[in-house]
């Protein structure tokens, strides 16, 4: 009867034992920062890979015979997308054992996300003849809101620049973004967050006699900021404006060069009064 009782335990945790779900030798999971974005606006994906792998491998290796890294990329209609042309192979990583390491990629330099969309990115490790996979994550890509363009020289070169101030709202939450093109040429230099947007206030965008783009908007109640990039998509400088100016401008100097100016609040109300009562 102990045979038959012990054979019957041994038997049930053997059974569990069998059932139980084998865990992955490789985990993955990514991290985007928006669910939005907008037509040419980096899309920047952070993918953790974790390894249950008792030795140390090496990922996309030139050899081939470790694991592949790689996204795959579904459009609105679920069909997958090929990645562009010409990529650049990425280079080989050594991941310790049981460790984890993480990729960084912009994926527009993958695949088409430029045009308007929706699109769901997954990571995937291929690894003796198995392919790993991740969560997928869903995007949406958007034309956005213009508020407003204007157009400049650039000296250097003699090509023209279209500057374009874009709105687009971020969990109820107003943003804007520049954007740089080349209309001559369809080429597009990218589009550039800026920020929080106080959208009641209006936005200054000036071209200086360098083909650079000045502008200047309300970030939060008490502070503006005027930022500066180059025709080619640098940010040259930012500066900031607190509460103690009352009025921000840009003004656009006889040598070419703009400038932000504003006037100090001397005069703001009563101070608090200083009691000389003991107050107990």
């Amino acid at each position: 009867m102990k045979f038959c009782f012990r054979l019957t335990i041994a038997a049930a945790a053997l059974a569990g034992w069998w059932s139980a779900p084998a865990v992955a030798q490789i985990e993955l999971s990514t991290r985007l920062d928006h669910s939005v974005y907008l037509q040419f606006e980096p899309v920047i994906a952070r993918t953790t890979v974790k390894s249950s792998i008792g030795q140390a491998v090496v990922f996309n290796s030139e050899t081939g015979d470790g694991p592949r890294f790689y996204y795959r990329v579904n459009d609105d209609f679920g069909h997958q997308m090929p990645p562009l042309p010409d990529i650049k192979r990425p280079d080989p990583v050594l991941m310790p054992a049981q460790a984890s390491l993480t990729f960084t990629n912009n994926m527009l330099h993958y695949y088409q996300l430029s045009k308007p969309g929706f699109f769901s990115v997954q990571p995937c490790v291929d690894w003796m003849g198995k392919t790993y996979s991740g969560p997928k994550q869903h995007i949406e890509v958007v034309v956005g809101r213009e508020v407003m363009r204007v157009t400049g020289r650039v000296p250097a070169d003699g090509t023209t620049r279209t500057y374009k101030i874009l709105h687009l709202n971020r969990k109820q939450q107003d943003y804007i973004l520049l954007r740089i093109d080349d209309e001559d040429a369809s080429l597009c230099y990218g589009v550039f967050s800026l920020g929080r947007s106080v959208m009641s206030e209006k936005t200054e965008l000036v071209v200086d006699g360098s083909g650079n783009a000045h502008v200047l908007y309300k970030t939060a109640p008490t502070v503006f900021n005027h930022l500066t990039y180059s025709p080619f998509g640098s940010l040259i400088e930012k500066k900031s404006f607190g509460e103690e100016y009352s009025v921000i401008n840009l003004k656009t100097q006889a040598d070419g060069s703009v400038s932000s100016a504003g006037k100090i609040e001397t005069d703001r109300g009563p101070k608090p009064v200083q009691s000389i009562i003991n107050n107990r």
